[in-house]
């Protein structure tokens, strides 16, 4: 995962934790501090109350700190929920505006309404989330680039030795050729002895040269599967991010659209915050690929 969207998810993930913790500990002291004053526990199975007063917090700690699937934090989506609430008469106008009908009440059948509502909720607030969001892509997209260099650079190396593996490989059949034929020239036993021994010589770095090359030939095979990774990677992190902001616009939006669902029977959406321009579709960008 990109450092950039690690920080950013636990950041979000450490706020609900201490928060989470934080209530569940007020509440046991709270409980705790009501029946302390009845001499509860001074009964014979306060111990059980006791106890789960203690292990409660614990209990929430190990609970929220283990969630596995991202939650934005919680002071987040209150900020979009209240926000939504009070922004939500700007989105209605914003609706009216963008069909040029009187007002939200309108029915859909009456306005040329396509899909999902080709229209946005043009607020100040819903252009600090794009902004929130372009800057968290904006720094997983560096990343993503420095990434992509260290690893071509190690490409590079690998082709690299690759290519000097192929000349030593040849080098050594060569030369093992070479001394085949000074064995099957021989006449003496010794010079027999000799060009054998030599010849074992060759046959064993011939081999050595040949598994070096496959061992070259796995190197790049791998460095290119980590870019694939990399790229991969870059692109589920891109997804992710415009989903989590997706879902913070939708809360911020969803006062407005129950109104106008409401008025019309329906269950639509409106489309998403502006796209940022994506280095996918960018036929400039000819370094990815």
């Amino acid at each position: 995962m990109f450092q950039t969207y690690s920080n950013f998810k636990s950041h979000e993930h450490n706020f609900n934790t201490f928060f989470s913790t934080s209530v569940a500990c007020v509440v046991s002291l709270l409980i705790g501090g009501l029946l302390a004053p009845t001499n509860f526990f001074n009964s014979t199975n306060s111990w059980f109350v006791f106890l789960l007063l203690v292990v409660f917090p614990m209990i929430v700690f190990v609970a929220v700190a283990g969630e596995a699937e991202f939650r934005t934090a919680y002071y987040k989506t209150w900020q979009d929920k209240i926000t939504g609430k009070i922004d939500q008469s700007k989105i209605l106008k914003r609706f009216a505006k963008q069909y040029k009908i009187k007002n939200w009440r309108v029915k859909v059948d009456q306005i040329d309404a396509d899909g999902r509502w080709n229209f946005r909720a043009d607020t100040n607030y819903m252009h600090r989330l794009t902004e929130q969001r372009d800057l968290l892509l904006s720094e997983a997209y560096e990343e993503y680039i420095d990434l992509i260099k260290r690893q071509d650079s190690v490409i590079i190396e690998a082709k690299r030795v690759l290519s000097n593996m192929y000349v030593e490989l040849e080098a050594a059949k060569g030369a093992k050729a070479i001394v085949k034929g000074y064995l099957d020239d021989a006449k003496s036993s010794g010079e027999k002895y000799k060009q054998r021994r030599d010849y074992d010589q060759k046959v064993v770095a011939h081999s050595l040269s040949a598994e070096a090359k496959i061992d070259a030939e796995y190197q790049l095979e791998e460095a290119e599967k980590e870019k694939k990774t990399i790229f991969d990677n870059y692109k589920n992190t891109v997804y992710q991010i415009k989903t989590i902001f997706y879902g913070r616009y939708s809360r911020y939006t969803e006062y407005a659209i129950k109104k106008i669902n409401k008025i019309n029977g329906l269950k639509y959406t409106i489309i998403d915050m502006p796209s940022t321009e994506s280095w996918l579709n960018n036929e400039n960008r000819k370094e990815i690929k």
